[in-house]
């Protein structure tokens, strides 16, 4: 059981990690033009 609640930290890690990066992305995207 504790093992699994490690695994479900780690992926909320993980999912808070890359909506955080897109998020960023994002940004940048909008504010620097695309050539």
């Amino acid at each position: 059981m504790k093992t699994l609640w490690r695994l479900i930290q780690i992926t909320v890690c993980l999912l808070v990690s890359v909506t955080v990066l897109i998020f960023l992305l994002s940004l940048v995207a909008r504010v620097v033009p695309h050539v």
